[in-house]
C-alpha cells in the first residue's frame, strides 16, 4: 500500500497515479484481501468508482479525489507503526473413543469392490507411463531436488491421529511445514505422566535409534501429510512394572471430552 501511496505523494498532478485497479494482482493480493481495506481506503481520500477505458471497456477502481494529502500522510503513518497480525493455528484437538462395535473384526468387501472400471485403469496406467517415463529421464541432482520439494508443498495441514493402547486416539492439526518436534512435545503434554520416555511409531516412522532421529524434520518430509495414523509406545527400557500401573494414558480433561468412534 505504501507504493501505491508515495506515488500520488510524489506525484500529485499526475492522474495516472490516483487510480487504483481493484483487478491489479499485487492491489487485489495484499491490500483489498484485507479486512477493512475498503473502509481504510474510502478514510483515506479514495473514492470506488467505474471508470471508461480508452478500448470503452468499464473498469473498477479506487479513485484519490482532492488534494488533502495529509490524509494519504496519515495512512503512511498508520502503516508504518502497524504490526502484521500472524494467525494461530486451531489445532482442534479431539479424542476419541473406540467402540467395540466399530471394531472391524468380521468386515469383508464383495467381488465388486476389487473389479476396477474402464475409467480407473486407464487413469492407473497413465500414472504408471509417467513414472515409467520420469524413471527412464536422465535427470539432474536440481531436477530431482525441484521434484521433491514440489511433493513437500503439496499439502499445506495435516491430521494426525495417535493410537494409545487403551483404545483411545488423540487428533490434532499441524501445518505439514511443522517440525515432528511439535507433534511429540504436544502429546507429550496431553499425556498423564512425566519423565516416562516414549516412541511414536507408524509406518513412515521404521527407523533406527527411536524418535530421536526424526527430531528437526517436518511432517511432509516424514510423509506425515495430509494425514496419518500413529500409535503410542512406551519405552521398551521402561520396567515392565511400571508399565502395568498406567491405566489411562491421556490427562483426564482430555477424557472427559471423548467421543465415541
Amino acid at each position: 500500500m505504501n507504493k501505491f501511496v508515495d506515488n500520488i505523494i510524489n506525484n500529485p498532478t499526475e492522474k495516472k497515479y490516483r487510480k487504483i485497479r481493484l483487478e491489479n494482482p499485487i492491489f487485489k493480493e495484499k491490500v483489498y484481501s484485507c479486512k477493512y481495506a475498503d473502509m481504510v481506503l474510502k478514510k483515506s481520500g479514495f473514492v470506488a468508482k467505474t471508470v471508461k477505458l480508452d478500448d470503452d471497456k468499464e473498469d473498477d477502481v479506487f479513485l484519490f479525489e482532492g488534494d488533502d494529502l495529509e490524509k494519504l500522510e496519515n495512512l503512511k503513518s498508520a502503516l508504518a507503526i502497524g504490526e502484521a497480525i500472524v494467525p494461530e493455528l486451531d489445532r482442534d484437538v479431539k479424542v476419541l473413543k473406540i467402540q467395540e462395535s466399530s471394531r472391524m473384526n468380521d468386515f469383508s468387501l464383495s467381488d465388486d469392490f476389487f473389479n476396477l472400471k474402464i475409467e480407473e485403469l486407464r487413469k492407473e496406467q497413465a500414472l504408471r507411463n509417467e513414472a515409467v517415463e520420469k524413471a527412464g529421464m536422465l535427470r539432474t541432482k536440481a531436477m530431482r531436488e525441484r521434484d521433491e520439494q514440489m511433493e513437500l508443498r503439496r499439502y499445506n495441514y495435516s491430521i494426525i491421529r495417535i493410537k494409545f493402547p487403551d483404545d483411545f486416539i488423540f487428533q490434532a492439526i499441524f501445518k505439514s511445514k511443522e517440525k515432528f518436534d511439535v507433534l511429540y512435545e504436544l502429546v507429550q503434554n496431553s499425556i498423564s505422566f512425566d519423565n516416562i520416555p516414549f516412541e511414536l511409531i507408524g509406518h513412515s516412522l521404521k527407523k533406527p535409534n527411536g524418535n530421536s532421529n526424526l527430531m528437526g524434520l517436518t511432517l511432509a518430509e516424514l510423509g506425515l501429510a495430509p494425514s496419518a495414523l500413529l500409535y503410542f509406545k512406551i519405552s521398551d527400557l521402561i520396567d515392565p512394572s511400571i508399565k502395568s500401573k498406567i491405566h489411562f494414558y491421556l490427562k483426564s480433561e482430555l477424557l472427559e471430552q471423548a467421543q465415541n468412534f
